[in-house]
């Protein structure tokens, strides 16, 4: 009995009541709303756990170019209102940058939404005069994007400031072209920090591992030190192109210069359709103002044609004749030759990934 009588006495909290006193608890007594209000919103950070969170912090280096790899939030589908900063993280991931989305568990995507905050060096963010601070983050910040298949826009706090190819219903696919976009002084909150927001589309056509930013330069910094790493990372690649084209020519007057050297006369068109393949695979083709289409086909024609020349050349060399299995070889790289340059993009690529395979046949 007394322990029944003691458990009679302990509070049993509001709830304990008919609703007719729960209503006229919460007006006549506000601790109790107030303790609903602590409770729901327990509640719910307890269902929401970490997708609360904002999007992760990435802190920008004063002066200097800072990696932007490493862990994003992402979310699939399509919605413009995820470009604006200040929104709950409700629903989102986090995926690898940069890394094949196909692997990181959407074979199937087709739009999706990167999220990452910037964040400015203390020393830029405080302490001048808002006049400075304004004129340095209008010229100095950017943004180097490098491959994203296959379409994309990038937004940096709620502004569009570029993209590369186009998305539906246009869709033009352009994956590999590596981009550096200013980012402007309005896209910083009063607390040093700009939402960088990266809308991507992948192609039908494209492999299913593929999709998101997958390849090449991902950094941000000043403008003007991202602008001279993209000219000193095009060197490498004009190099090559430069030395093989001079090689292609030096064996083109060689050859029909000096007779000994005549069995030499195939190595120039190699030469020179390695070059061009060099050239065109390199970001440098986009210096020049030709369709990029144009551009994709030329690389897989000359790539095609390269064993073409290659096995003419060697047969010289080696002073026979092609067997006809040979010829037959050689014959089905010019064919892909003349496929790429003809058909669609998407079927072009599709056949050059078939020729990849074929290639292997002479290379093994």
């Amino acid at each position: 009995m007394g322990a029944a009588a003691g458990l009679s006495r302990i509070d049993p909290g509001p709830f304990a009541c008919s609703p007719a006193q729960l209503r006229y608890n919460l007006r006549v007594n506000p601790s109790t709303a107030r303790w609903l209000a602590v409770t729901a919103l327990t509640l719910l950070a307890a269902v929401a756990g970490q997708s609360l969170a904002a999007a992760p912090v990435i802190s920008l280096e004063a002066g200097a170019v800072t990696p932007l790899a490493g862990r994003w939030d992402f979310r699939a589908g399509d919605d413009l209102g995820w470009a604006e900063p200040g929104l709950p993280e409700v629903g989102w991931g986090e995926v690898s940058v940069p890394g094949p989305l196909g692997r990181q568990g959407y074979p199937d995507l087709s739009f999706g939404w990167y999220r990452v905050q910037l964040e400015l060096p203390p020393e830029t963010a405080e302490g001048l005069p808002e006049s400075e601070t304004r004129q340095i983050r209008e010229t100095r910040w950017a943004i180097r994007l490098g491959d994203v298949s296959s379409a994309y826009e990038l937004y940096v706090g709620g502004e569009l400031v570029g993209g590369g190819g186009s998305l539906l219903p246009e869709a033009v696919p352009d994956p590999n072209h590596h981009r550096i976009f200013a980012v402007p002084a309005s896209a910083f909150g009063v607390d040093g920090r700009a939402l960088v927001a990266l809308r991507i589309w992948r192609s039908p056509t494209a492999p299913r591992i593929a999709g998101g930013v997958h390849f090449g330069p991902l950094e941000a910094g000043p403008l003007d030190q991202l602008r001279d790493r993209a000219y000193r990372s095009l060197l490498p690649d004009l190099l090559v192109a430069a030395i093989l084209a001079f090689m292609a020519l030096f064996v083109l007057f060689g050859s029909l210069a000096r007779e000994h050297m005549r069995g030499f006369f195939w190595l120039s068109p190699a030469l020179a359709a390695a070059a061009l393949s060099v050239f065109l695979r390199s970001q440098g083709r986009f210096l020049t103002d030709l369709d990029p289409g144009l551009l994709l086909h030329g690389w897989m024609v000359a790539a095609c044609l390269i064993p073409v020349f290659g096995m003419q050349f060697l047969w010289r060399i080696l002073e026979r004749d092609l067997h006809w299995v040979e010829r037959i070889y050689q014959g089905t790289h010019g064919l892909a030759a003349v496929a790429v340059a003809v058909v669609p993009i998407p079927l072009a690529l599709q056949i050059f990934a078939g020729w990849q395979l074929w290639l292997g046949v002479l290379v093994g």
